[in-house]
């Protein structure tokens, strides 16, 4: 009998006699148990399988009203192009093969509409080479034109015989007209020619590059972009999957992935989750067979028989069914959280058989029972109702926060509590009457529980450890990056982490839109006193200052150059001896010279004269030397003849980006930081906001969308807490039972905390769904120890009990399930499963040695 008499402890003894009544009515009609609970499975998988579609819109994870919600619906609608577009990075050593290969592969991509909708390159890079010298300072403009016409006889030279013969012959006059180098232009051009020609027999050729001759600048990295908008449909699991396929074969026709001369990279929003969801497909396979294999196992071990097992896994695979058909009805679709509900299910659902299960093999044991499945359901039924109540509350608790990705798995989850319970005390019993249940008696436990007096002592060391560690609960911290989820391997992150460190944050830069030019110069005066901003670009950017005089300078510089840039090569081509001996004599006169670099560039042209192949050498003398200047000297005709810029002759693809499509102008926004820290993202999203509140971007949305998860899930577990907390108290009456549920949680929860910060596992967006689950497994532990310390008072080991075990197994099947994710090379899924071990590790040691030893101490004070 229980030890209390009280009206709701009566109640308690209601409810399980009325799961006992329940179970007796599904013994007696097993056979047509089984048939409607499998015609009514059947029928929820064929209701659910055409309605149950998937949303993979990352977006639809947040309530519609959230803050910068109608912002981002304003942008999308003023710069379709620039919503989560497919970032190409063309990438080679050689800045002329990128140029190449990006004006192929933009060509290519424009003439295929139906994949690629629109196609624009955000820096207009073309553009900017033929018109840069407008861009400059005037003062620098007047030194780049001076070294142009200090080396117009050599360039005059050359465009006369522009072959490799001609090259060499240029630079060996030069070297033996001993030039003026006090200004390093001459030790410039050998040291530029020495790199070349020793990357000339490398894997990555470095072509010369004449603009760091003239001094403009460092090296080209040779890296050209392209936004591609795609093709989406957020019906299917990977919405910009046919894009992506057509890119990924538009690529390898072109031969521009691999390790050729030139490489393309892709990233951006659709890419990282294409990949991502290939990556952990593979991932996932393989942990999920590992699992598999240890779930069995550790069943096995508990259960003792393979039939019972197979009763638990028909039992769970009903449930998901039901759940399934409960989700297509209540909410319609699954998102990109809440398609995780079966994880929850199986973790929880599990709990409940296998309660039931080693309690009827704890009771047939006995022997006292005529009817040990009714007198089962009589002992545990009043705690598989609570804990299913319970276990709802927490998540129900849910539904109405702003993260609409977990509000909906909460109401899934949710509902799934009562379809576990109601098939565990149908189901599965009707499944053991009709088939048998071959368990075995469970062997008498060796030992005893620690003495009397240690119990308690021991709970106090447990919970004084946990108190200790309240100073680290200041340190939790939720990461909002969600790189850091996603695996470090893949090409698309890489990429991306690439964009965030050299500040072409195309997708987390933020921007404004303004009405006029004042308003956009006001707002960018204002930002440019921010520490956290780098600069701003706005469309007054674009045109340059100061054209009158700049163009009167390069008018008077084409007129003097224009002679020996326009020279018409008066010479026959060169044979290969004749070639050969030129660059030996340039060999010769760079070895008597008294400049390092001289001497550097004798030695890698003797080095590659050696080579028997003479064809060979020419070619790629040819690759490095001649090809990039002929090139260059097309540019340098184009950017000696610049005409004004204005803001409406400004190219389509600098107009795209900055005028919006109803008029308004574009403020972009430039970080100083790297935006891969969750703390300079931060810093510099509230620096931006600070002038004005109106500022959208991606990077508004990761820092404030990760605000509205810890938000959320403190608003849900506070609910859910104090919900839980009433309901015990509301139903036992006995606030010392209460306690003995809610203290080990407690401490559960803070040395779970600490651990997150001692071993490194911040919480994020991939492992923050296993917090329903772990409250959820701690209220049901709690809950079954308590009932069964209430309703049957044992004179030996509560640890004993089949509610023991069954705890135990149950935590060890969970994490059989989902430990093996955190030995997974991917960060979320690691995360995940690392989250998942020290939290059932921290309920599992508060619910086995806080509870009992509180149980013991405050018991006999509650009598």
């Amino acid at each position: 009998m229980p030890q209390d008499a009280s009206g709701l402890q009566r109640v308690e003894e209601r409810i399980g006699g009325a799961a006992a009544a329940w179970v007796g009515a599904v013994e007696a009609r097993a056979g047509v148990v089984l048939v409607v609970c499998g015609v009514a499975t059947v029928l929820a998988v064929v209701f659910a399988l055409p309605r149950l579609g998937l949303n993979s819109d990352e977006n639809a994870l947040f309530a519609p009203d959230v803050g910068y919600a109608a912002l981002r619906r304003d942008f999308a609608a003023a710069f379709p192009t620039l919503m989560d577009p497919v970032i190409l990075l063309i990438e080679s050593e050689d800045p002329g093969a990128a140029a190449d290969a990006a004006a192929t592969l933009r060509e290519r991509l424009e003439a295929d509409p139906e994949h690629f909708p629109a196609v624009l390159d955000p820096t207009a890079r073309a553009f900017f080479e033929s018109r840069g010298l407008l861009y400059l300072p005037t003062d620098a403009v007047e030194r780049t034109v001076d070294r142009l016409i200090e080396a117009q006889p050599l360039l005059g030279e050359y465009a006369a015989d522009p072959t490799l013969r001609g090259f060499a012959q240029v630079v060996t006059r030069a070297l033996a007209a001993d030039a003026d180098a006090s200004d390093g232009g001459l030790e410039r051009w050998l040291l530029a020619l020495a790199e070349s020609a020793e990357s000339a027999t490398g894997p990555q050729p470095r072509p010369l590059e004449t603009g760091r001759l003239f001094g403009q600048g460092e090296r080209d990295p040779g890296r050209y972009y392209l936004l591609v908008q795609p093709r989406v449909d957020h019906g299917r699991l990977r919405p910009a999957e046919k894009t992506l396929e057509a890119l990924a074969a538009l690529l390898d026709d072109l031969g521009l992935r691999g390790d050729g001369p030139v490489r393309v990279r892709v990233t951006g929003l659709y890419p990282l989750s294409y990949e991502e969801a290939h990556l952990v497909e593979r991932q996932a396979r393989i942990a999920g067979l590992a699992s598999f294999v240890l779930v069995s196992l550790v069943l096995l071990v508990v259960l003792r028989s393979r039939r019972v097992v197979g009763y638990l896994v028909l039992t769970l695979a009903a449930g998901l069914a039901w759940t399934a058909a409960f989700a297509a009805a209540a909410v319609g679709h699954l998102n990109l959280v809440s398609v995780a509900f079966g994880v929850l299910f199986i973790g929880l659902s599990v709990d409940f058989g296998i309660h039931f299960v080693l309690r009827f093999n704890e009771v047939r044991s006995l022997g006292d029972a005529d009817d040990p499945l009714a007198e089962t359901a009589r002992s545990v039924g009043a705690s598989l109702v609570i804990c299913a109540v319970t276990t709802s509350l927490a998540f129900f608790s849910f539904v109405p926060t702003a993260f609409t990705g977990v509000a909906e798995l909460g109401l899934i989850a949710g509902a799934s509590m009562f379809v576990s319970l109601f098939l565990n005390l149908t189901l599965l019993p009707a499944l053991m009457v009709r088939f048998g249940a071959p368990l075995r008696t469970p062997a008498t436990p060796r030992g005893g529980e620690p003495p009397a007096g240690r119990v308690p002592w021991m709970a106090l060391a447990v919970g004084g450890g946990a108190l200790a560690t309240l100073p680290l609960l200041a340190q939790v911290r939720f990461d909002t990056n969600p790189l850091d989820v996603r695996d470090p391997s893949a090409e698309s992150v890489r990429a991306f982490e690439t964009l965030l460190r050299e500040g072409n944050a195309f997708p987390w830069n933020l921007n404004l839109l303004v009405a006029d030019a004042a308003e956009a110069r006001r707002v960018a005066d204002a930002l440019a006193a921010a520490p956290a901003v780098d600069h701003t670009v706005w469309l007054g950017d674009l045109v340059p200052t100061d054209q009158e005089l700049k163009l009167a300078i390069l008018e008077d510089a084409s007129f003097v150059m224009g002679p020996a840039l326009e020279a018409t090569p008066a010479v026959e081509p060169a044979g290969s001896e004749e070639t050969r001996a030129a660059l030996v004599a340039l060999s010769g006169a760079a070895a008597n010279d008294d400049e390092p670099a001289a001497r550097r560039l004798a030695a890698a042209l003797r080095a590659l004269l050696a080579h028997e192949d003479v064809e060979t050498t020419l070619t790629r003398l040819n690759r490095v030397w001649v090809a990039p200047m002929s090139r260059d000297l097309g540019r340098m005709r184009e950017a000696l003849r610049p005409v004004p810029v204005r803001a409406d002759t400004l190219p389509d693809d600098l107009r795209r980006q900055r005028v919006a499509t109803d008029g308004r102008l574009r403020v972009e926004v430039f970080p100083r930081d790297d935006l891969s820290d969750a703390v300079s993202l931060s810093r510099f999203v509230e620096a931006v906001q600070a002038v004005d509140a109106t500022t959208f971007g991606e990077g508004v949305v990761v820092h404030e969308s990760g605000q509205i998860v810890v938000d959320a899930f403190r608003q849900a577990l506070a609910v859910a807490a104090a919900g839980v907390l009433l309901l015990l108290l509301w139903l036992w009456r006995n606030p010392v039972d209460t306690a003995l549920v809610a203290v080990p949680i407690a401490l559960a929860a803070l040395l779970c905390a600490a651990g997150t910060v001692l071993f490194g596992i911040p919480l994020n967006y991939a492992n923050v769904i296993v917090i329903p689950l772990l409250v959820g497994m701690g209220v049901d532990s709690g809950v079954h120890l308590v009932h069964r310390f209430r309703y049957e008072p044992l004179e030996g080991s509560l640890l004993h009990t089949s509610t023991a075990r069954a705890v135990v197994a149950s935590a060890l099947t969970t994490l059989a399930s989902f430990g093996t994710l955190a030995f997974t090379p991917h960060r979320g899924m690691a995360s995940l499963g690392q989250l998942l071990a020290l939290g059932i590790a921290m309920i599992l040691l508060c619910n086995l040695l806080v509870l009992p030893g509180l149980a013991r101490w405050w018991r006999p004070r509650a009598d």
